[in-house]
C-alpha cells in the first residue's frame, strides 16, 4: 500500500521531476516546505510551495500534464502542529484535537483538512514537524 512519504500515488516523484528541470524552461527550482497533502489515499493531492521569488507568472510550465501550477487564494485556517510519522492514525488524532479546539472557539469548518509536512522522509519519526489545518470563517 502506498504511504504519505512516497506521495501515495507517485505525486512526490512527479513534483520532484518538475522542480529538478522537468518543465518547459528546464529550470531547477528550490524545494521548499511544507509539502501539502489533501484528500484520501484513493484520491490524494500533493502540493509544493514555490519559493518567494517565483510569482505565479514566472513559474515555468510543467512537462508532465498531471502536474498543475496554481495559486491558492488567501484564507484563514485553524492549525495544529503535531509530531510523529505520516500516517492515518496520527492525522486522525490531530484532526480530532483541532476540531475539538475549533468547537470550543466557535469556529466553523469551511474545508476538508490539509496536512503540511516539513521534514524529509529520513528525519527520525519523533523529530518530524507536521501540521493539520482546516479553513475557517473566523475573522477574530
Amino acid at each position: 500500500m502506498p504511504d504519505r512519504d512516497s506521495g501515495m500515488n507517485g505525486s512526490f516523484t512527479r513534483l520532484f521531476k518538475f522542480i529538478t528541470g522537468g518543465n518547459e524552461s528546464k529550470q531547477k527550482i528550490a524545494m521548499t516546505t511544507p509539502v501539502f497533502m489533501t484528500g484520501s489515499e484513493s484520491n490524494a493531492t500533493m502540493a509544493f510551495v514555490m519559493p518567494a521569488d517565483f510569482p505565479i507568472e514566472k513559474v515555468p510550465l510543467p512537462v508532465d500534464s498531471s502536474v498543475k501550477v496554481r495559486e491558492w487564494p488567501a484564507a484563514r485556517f485553524a492549525v495544529m502542529r503535531f509530531r510523529g510519522g505520516r500516517n492515518a492514525n496520527n492525522e486522525k488524532q490531530s484532526l480530532d484535537q483541532l476540531k475539538q479546539w475549533m468547537t470550543s472557539e466557535r469556529m466553523t469548518e469551511w474545508s476538508p483538512p490539509e496536512y503540511g509536512y516539513f521534514d524529509p522522509p529520513w528525519t527520525p519519526t519523533f523529530l518530524r514537524r507536521n501540521e493539520v489545518m482546516v479553513r475557517t470563517d473566523s475573522g477574530q
